[in-house]
């Protein structure tokens, strides 16, 4: 399968997995928002609610912690966009390309932490993983999905099975 493949074929699954995720979720309309251009760090919390932003001064980052956490780390012309959603936690560390990572309720953990371009969705009780090439690409759990985009390697967990590419 070549890479426009991998690419198109993660984009649909990432869309169909994030309107299904968040259709029916019940996120809170003020959550802690974190912005975080060049040279910044900034953090928020609000009950249970957290995010975290910090960019070198060559990176760009974005977290929300809509009843959950959302933490995100851009360095070395990186981009981070990480979204925590009703007891999700979503980590980006992102260098040299653009990470985001949504974790949408009770128990779901999205992280890629990864140089290039790299994408991970959890829902509830799912653990989804995008990792540099020695650690690749990890979904388990509920439903997942775990996208490096020029690396050509992906998984789905669909809350029974994996499937899993590169």
């Amino acid at each position: 399968m070549d890479r426009s493949t991998v690419i198109a074929a993660g984009t649909v699954a990432t869309a169909t997995v994030v309107g299904s995720l968040l259709l029916g979720s019940g996120t809170a309309t003020a959550a802690p928002t974190c912005v975080s251009p060049p040279g910044t760090d900034t953090a928020v919390t609000d009950g249970r609610a957290a995010c975290r932003a910090i960019s070198d001064v060559s990176g760009n980052s974005l977290a929300i912690g809509a009843g959950g956490v959302g933490f995100a780390d851009a360095a070395t012309h990186g981009s981070a966009l990480a979204l925590g959603f009703d007891g999700g936690v979503g980590a980006v560390e992102a260098r040299l390309g653009a990470g985001v990572a949504i974790a949408v309720g009770t128990d779901s953990v999205a992280l890629t932490s990864t140089p290039g371009w790299a994408f991970v969705v959890s829902g509830p009780g799912a653990q989804s993983f995008a990792g540099d090439d020695e650690q690749g690409v990890s979904c388990a759990g509920g439903l997942g999905l775990a996208v490096k985009v020029l690396a050509g390697q992906a998984c789905f967990h669909d809350g029974v099975s994996t499937w899993t590419l590169g």
